[in-house]
């Protein structure tokens, strides 16, 4: 009773402390422990961090942190994808194997990264756009508020570019640019040198080709929702540690740069929902690192057809749609 009376009648720190206390055992000790946690009493925390999310927080392993964190440069209104957000943590270096190697190294990295997505969602910090499953999820501009805050040294998130303008900061790790139609910030956007994760939510009506060889750091590149083809340069193969691609819904994208083929630490590139009939350079499949391609087109008719994923190693198989979805 006394931990609810602390959750001062809020819905959503009643949710989030029964997400944390789910992960305890139903012992008063737990109880007791959660109750007399510093983050009650720590002075001086400025509005943006909500207690209760800080205590959820705190709880947190240091890998879970950096997944949770890395979720505040989608943009608001962005549903947060199982699908996309774990390669992107995996290409980050944000999942560490276990010592135990009884599984091949890329599946346990992709089963960590899963738990670490579940236990977000168990403590109701990221929460399903329905009871279904937690494939698509969403944040609450509460526990928005509180990521934002914490990775504000790292993450940067543009919308109509007007923040752009006035950050000169080349500390910038994660640069998320929302809808624009506007061009002058795109000259500060260049000074962000550190970049290592580049997500483009928007339709691109700027030649961002002439601004990728700025970011040589990128780790994880993300178009979602918008032509790419003024987005891939020939000259890629010059952000040598680009680890994965995203290209959502590039219905107009006729074929990839050959040069595509020189990125050896390439470990994902996925055209969900692009052009059925891009052109992928043969030897994309004789990359050393294990990589996939995840690709689901639509017909003329735009009946949606079945899902492909074409594994580098030459390895074709049938994945079930709803699965792939997520």
């Amino acid at each position: 009773m006394k931990i609810v009376i602390k959750c001062d009648g809020l819905p959503l720190a009643v949710k989030v402390m029964g997400g944390l206390l789910s992960t305890r055992s139903r012992s008063e000790r737990e109880w007791e422990a959660v109750l007399n946690h510093h983050a009650w009493s720590v002075a001086g925390l400025p509005k943006e961090l909500d207690r209760r999310i800080y205590l959820s927080y705190e709880d947190l392993s240091s890998q879970q942190k950096q997944c949770f964190l890395y979720c505040s440069f989608f943009p608001k209104g962005t549903c947060i994808r199982r699908r996309i957000v774990i390669p992107m943590w995996i290409s980050e270096g944000f999942i560490q194997p276990y010592t135990d190697q009884s599984s091949s190294h890329d599946d346990q990295l992709e089963e960590i990264a899963a738990e670490h997505f579940q236990e977000l969602v168990t403590r109701n910090l990221i929460e399903p756009e329905n009871s279904l499953a937690a494939y698509h999820c969403e944040m609450h501009d509460v526990v928005r508020s509180f990521v934002e805050f914490m990775a504000r040294e790292e993450s940067l998130v543009v919308q109509d570019m007007q923040v752009a303008s006035g950050r000169n900061d080349s500390l910038i790790h994660r640069l998320s640019i929302g809808p624009t139609s506007l061009v002058p910030g795109l000259a500060a956007l260049q000074k962000q040198e550190c970049v290592r994760t580049l997500f483009i939510n928007s339709k691109i009506n700027f030649d961002l080709s002439d601004s990728l060889n700025s970011f040589f750091m990128l780790r994880v590149f993300c178009i979602n929702g918008g032509d790419c083809d003024r987005g891939l340069r020939d000259d890629i193969d010059d952000m040598k540690f680009l680890q994965h691609i995203v290209l959502l819904g590039s219905v107009h994208l006729e074929n990839l740069p050959r040069t595509i083929i020189q990125l050896m630490h390439i470990r994902t590139l996925d055209m969900y929902g692009s052009n059925a009939n891009v052109v992928i350079p043969k030897k994309f499949g004789g990359l050393r690192s294990p990589c996939t391609h995840q690709h689901r087109a639509e017909r003329p008719d735009h009946k949606e057809t079945s899902t492909i994923r074409t594994m580098c190693e030459s390895k074709v198989s049938q994945v079930d749609l709803q699965q792939e979805a997520a």
